[in-house]
């Protein structure tokens, strides 16, 4: 009996032996916090990724993915910043982590465009706390007779970077100054002619002037009367 005992023993021992040798290993993922975690795997192989399954978990979010099981800490709220909004706005949120948020000061002066005056970032007061109309920047040309007209364009300025010696008038044609000669009679002229020649130099440009002999009495009169004889030469016209 003892020895029929122990042969069933002995059998059961070595089946035992013959099941442990036949079992084989599974392969996978075994970090239950990864997103291909295989509950079936015995044997970590390294291919346990963590991204597949991560996003925005906050349904309140602009980018909330329904799909997502693990929170990546990428969620974006809008009105935590000023002119904020998500991009889906005035629908549902598609909640597939598509939605983005959107930032309606295309400035960044902290006016949000639907109220701005001004968001054009070339104007002269585009971020002035005023929220006026915007104000351009003007061409500014130099005027180096001061006569308003001018000579050359300097380049575009706003008004309180404006060059000195310079204005922003032409003719009233639209023309450059024709006369930058501070010499010439007429450089002043706002009638804007081409320069004029002076030879007695009294002011009064030979084209006009009824004397320009240096030599009358009366060259240089205001009264811009015909040149006199003076045949004494003692600087009085012999008519007077």
């Amino acid at each position: 009996m003892t020895i029929r005992i122990f042969a069933l023993v002995l059998l059961g021992l070595v089946a035992f032996g013959l099941q442990a040798v036949g079992q084989t290993s599974t392969p996978g993922c075994t970090d239950l916090t990864a997103c291909n975690y295989n509950a079936a795997a015995t044997v970590s192989d390294g291919s346990c990724e963590f991204a597949s399954c991560a996003g925005c978990t906050e349904p309140l979010a602009c980018n909330y993915d329904a799909s997502a099981t693990k929170h990546d800490g990428s969620c974006v709220f809008a009105g935590v910043e000023p002119c904020t909004a998500c991009s889906w706005a005035g629908s549902t949120n598609p909640g597939d982590g598509s939605g983005t948020l959107v930032t309606s000061d295309s400035d960044g002066d902290g006016v949000c465009d639907s109220v701005d005056l001004c968001s054009n970032t070339a104007a002269c007061n585009y971020d002035a706390a005023s929220n006026l109309a915007c104000v351009l920047k003007v061409t500014y040309y130099a005027d180096e007779d001061g006569d308003g007209i001018g000579d050359y364009s300097l380049g575009s300025f706003c008004a309180s970077e404006q060059p000195v010696n310079s204005t922003s008038g032409l003719d009233g044609f639209g023309n450059l100054d024709n006369c930058t000669d501070a010499n010439a009679c007429n450089y002043s002229d706002p009638t804007n002619g081409w320069c004029a020649a002076d030879s007695d130099l009294d002011g009064i440009c030979d084209l006009s002037d009824n004397c320009t002999d240096t030599q009358a009495p009366n060259y240089d009169a205001a009264a811009n009367t015909a040149c006199c004889t003076d045949a004494n030469g003692n600087g009085v016209c012999d008519d007077r």
